[in-house]
């Protein structure tokens, strides 16, 4: 069937949305063995979703020793999340000069869908929604390589988002993501690129001061994945 995850892409979900929902302690070691177990699957999708959760910067895969729950340092995030500012910053800098009022109206749905999501309290499908958000104004900069990076960045920073901030009500209520978002859309609106540069620099920084760096150990966190 078209559009079908293959098995590395559900293993691979499974695993990220345990560890973006703390069910696994700070330097957790990840057995392949023991998750293909609960899983039901082969060993194979196992390696392969682990290597991409590395690549996430969600892992360290130690040779030898397996694979372990890695946390950042402060100073780690701040790094990924000033590149992602100057990224961004450029981003809507070169779209604003090629954006139309159908591409803000497919933005304005976006976004729409995004605050729908954070009100049912679905917090992987509004952290998409926000990705695609990002993602479509570096489409509309018309440079592939701005897109692939910020595409890149978005990822690495993102699970910051949904580790600390959106795992904490009071600043998920604080920070309403859509309502930046929508300020940025403004912006745009009035192909305004030094304001839209203004408010997405405020918009990332200020997610990037108030990221909470305390997991909390879950219990049994294998047994959660078989939920």
């Amino acid at each position: 069937m078209s559009g079908e995850k293959s098995l590395e892409d559900k293993v691979y979900e499974k695993l990220k949305d345990a560890i973006i929902q703390k069910k696994f302690s700070i330097n957790y070691k990840l057995i392949e063995k023991e998750i293909a177990e609960t899983l039901k699957v082969s060993r194979t999708p196992v390696h392969t979703a682990l290597k991409l959760l590395e690549k996430d910067g969600l892992l360290a895969i130690i040779p030898n020793r397996g694979a372990f729950v890695t946390k950042k340092t402060y100073k780690e995030i701040e790094e990924a999340f000033k590149v992602r500012s100057e990224l961004e910053k450029m981003s809507v800098r070169l779209a604003v000069k090629n954006i139309t009022d159908n591409d803000i109206k497919e933005l304005e749905k976006i976004l729409d869908q995004e605050s729908d999501a954070y009100k049912t309290k679905n917090r992987s499908k509004a952290y998409n929604f926000g990705s695609e958000f990002h993602l479509k104004i570096a489409e509309k900069a018309k440079n592939r390589f701005l897109k692939e990076y910020i595409g890149d960045i978005i990822v690495k920073t993102g699970v910051y988002d949904l580790i600390y901030i959106l795992n904490d009500p009071k600043l998920e209520k604080k920070y309403f993501t859509p309502t930046q978002h929508y300020k940025i859309l403004e912006a745009l609106k009035e192909r305004d690129g030094k304001k839209a540069e203004k408010v997405i620099q405020a918009h990332i920084l200020t997610t990037e001061k108030q990221l909470n760096l305390v997991y909390e150990e879950a219990e049994d966190p294998l047994k959660s994945l078989a939920e």
